[in-house]
């Protein structure tokens, strides 16, 4: 926005006022010697109001008056009427002929930091450079006229905000250019994803897992230019499956790859501005890393062991039970199958410490996975109980097993009351099973 001539004014009786040691009440007093000084006193506001530009356009009387009481001259005033008749491009063009206040009315254009404390010569130099960069930035955006009619009419905007020295609206349209823009690479992009996910797919039936790893890879980051949640969201929540599912069925590096592809997004940043993702990506990390537990021996399934544990519990700091009940619940009984699964692979204290873990971690997911408002989760993670108490009976260091054995019998029995034969014949035959199991470890006790 343009200096305005009575801005420029109330600029100038300020310093003047200063350089003469008055007050406002006594420059009111100056200007009105007629009236009593408590009168005139009052007046003192409306050169508040001159002082801080609230006044645009002061009229001749007024101003002739402070020119007199302030000893303001007309080559005074002419000098101030050319100045702020220069627009702001030609005042970068004119530094040496602008005042102090004009040089720190520019300078917060640039928003550089305490003009006040910088002197006159070094406040023209730091504006010298600035305004070697506005120009910069002006040659910068003309360049861009023609890219596309779309795009011509917010060109165009941008640069007369750029000469009205609005470099905030111009960022801003440049902004909205973009979001065309952007819109314009989506459809092509999402094409191009689809072609590599294909192709992907058909390396992965010829168990070529990396060269398909390397094309979703690629697939996802196309993305990240103009949408980096849609580039997280394709790692993980879509193409980790893939490579998942490869894995499961055939073995192999899937699993590896599946890991890979969804760890360089699960960063901080994400955590920041996408918790719940961060969450997600966390709990597919800890099953990724239990799975992976599973097929390797030694120190490498114990390293992916403390993985998946330590992911699983990063998820629980976003889903909480007050927050993500269902999704806490969820994570409580994934980690309990890791740590029994662990366990399964342990001995001694370290795997009576696990089983016990689990135990608590399954009965933590039963405070929200309740009968009746999860049935069938209620009914799986009590039959997991069952297993893990079953673990417990047959530890070495468990001198009397016949508690843990009852638990064991009551979690498959209440698993029962759900897995019915005619609607779930598989879950109803595994848990009579596991309950004619235990049945017969008690009979042989008693």
């Amino acid at each position: 926005m343009q200096d305005t001539f009575g801005a420029a004014f109330g600029r100038l009786i300020k310093r003047k006022r200063a350089e003469m040691r008055m007050t406002q009440a006594q420059l009111a007093c100056a200007l009105y010697p007629n009236l009593p000084p408590e009168e005139a006193e009052k007046r003192k506001g409306d050169i508040s109001k001159l002082e801080n530009g609230k006044v645009p356009n002061p009229i001749t009387q007024t101003i002739k008056r402070l020119s007199d009481a302030l000893g303001i001259t007309e080559d005074d005033l002419e000098a101030l009427h050319r100045r702020v008749q220069l627009s702001p491009s030609e005042q970068l063009s004119n530094l040496t002929a602008l005042d102090r206040d004009q040089l720190e009315l520019l300078s917060s254009r640039f928003e550089i930091e305490n003009p006040h404390a910088l002197s006159d010569r070094d406040l023209r130099d730091m504006l010298t450079k600035c305004a070697e960069d506005f120009r910069a930035l002006r040659k910068e955006i003309n360049d861009l006229k023609g890219l596309s009619k779309r795009l011509d009419n917010l060109h165009g905007a941008a640069m007369a905000a750029l000469d009205n020295f609005e470099i905030e609206e111009a960022e801003e349209l440049l902004s909205n250019a973009r979001e065309i823009v952007t819109e314009q690479l989506r459809e092509p992009l999402e094409i191009n994803a689809q072609l590599m996910e294909a192709q992907a797919a058909a390396a992965l039936l010829r168990g070529k897992v990396r060269h398909a790893y390397d094309l979703l890879c690629a697939a996802a980051d196309s993305f990240a230019i103009i949408d980096r949640s849609a580039q997280q969201h394709l790692r993980i929540y879509k193409y980790s499956k893939m490579l998942f599912d490869r894995a499961s069925r055939y073995g192999g590096a899937g699993f590896r790859c599946a890991l890979q592809i969804v760890e360089p997004v699960v960063t901080d940043e994400l955590r920041t501005s996408t918790p719940k993702a961060w969450a997600d990506a966390k709990n597919w990390l800890g099953l990724a890393h239990n799975e992976r537990s599973q097929t390797c021996t030694g120190a490498k399934s114990s390293f992916h062991s403390e993985m998946s544990h330590s992911a699983y519990r990063a998820a629980l700091k976003v889903y909480t039970r007050d927050d993500h009940p269902v999704d806490w619940a969820m994570t409580q009984n994934n980690l309990a199958v890791a740590l029994k699964n662990q366990a399964t692979r342990t001995e001694g204290e370290d795997s009576t410490r696990l089983l016990a873990q689990a135990v608590n971690a399954y009965r933590a997911a039963l405070e929200v996975r309740t009968r009746d408002d999860h049935p069938v989760d209620w009914a799986m993670t009590q039959f997991n109980l069952a297993l893990a108490e079953l673990s417990l009976a047959d530890q070495d260091a468990t001198e009397d097993p016949t508690p843990h054995l009852n638990a064991a019998l009551d979690h498959v029995v209440a698993a029962l009351t759900v897995y019915d034969p005619e609607h779930m014949s598989f879950n109803h035959a595994k848990a009579t099973r596991l309950r004619d199991l235990i049945q017969s470890a008690l009979d042989a006790l008693n």
